[in-house]
């Protein structure tokens, strides 16, 4: 797959993170991040914000960094990406902490949100995590969506093709593509 990354602001990390993600999303996300530039909205995929390996997130989870094993999320498949929204090319919105999670802040957050949502993905800023305690979201969070595919199909693809990037079959990609 050859995509054209030549247009995108942020060379030195976005671009790598891109690179990282399971084909079945990168040209979305190619386009998720051009269609918010040409808002003036510069987003930035960190290079924690993308796939992580299973290895990784269990190392985190051991380390007490994180409360999710691998084959918990779907950055483990290389189907999730967080983005940071940035203010200009070199200064990050401010998010409102609300129990350590991002949520929504400004009007950007929404902008950057409905682009996301135009394009297929499922969007973190409207998840309600835990109804009992505060309403948390994870508005810099986008992924694959789970009515497409769930985390417990995706584990059963990983056994069986033996890779974290896994490849999903043709249905569900045109599935995702048609949205």
């Amino acid at each position: 797959m050859n995509l054209d990354l030549s247009e995108i602001w942020d060379q030195e990390v976005t671009t790598v993170s891109i690179g990282k993600l399971n084909d079945v999303i990168k040209e979305k996300v190619v386009t998720f991040i051009m269609m918010a530039q040409k808002e003036r909205i510069f987003l930035r995929i960190p290079t924690n914000g993308g796939y992580i390996s299973f290895v990784d997130q269990n190392l985190s989870f051991s380390r007490g960094d994180t409360e999710i094993q691998g084959g918990e999320t779907y950055h483990n498949f290389g189907l999730a990406f967080d983005l940071l929204p940035l203010k200009s090319i070199s200064e990050t919105l401010p998010p409102r902490e609300v129990d350590g999670k991002r949520t929504l802040s400004n009007e950007k957050w929404e902008k950057v949100g409905a682009i996301g949502k135009s394009l297929g993905f499922e969007w973190g800023g409207e998840w309600r995590i835990n109804e009992n305690l505060h309403p948390k979201f994870d508005s810099a969070h986008f992924q694959f969506p789970r009515d497409i595919i769930n985390l417990e199909d995706l584990g059963e693809l990983r056994d069986d093709q033996k890779r974290d990037l896994v490849v999903l079959p043709d249905e569900m990609i045109e599935k995702f593509n048609s949205q």
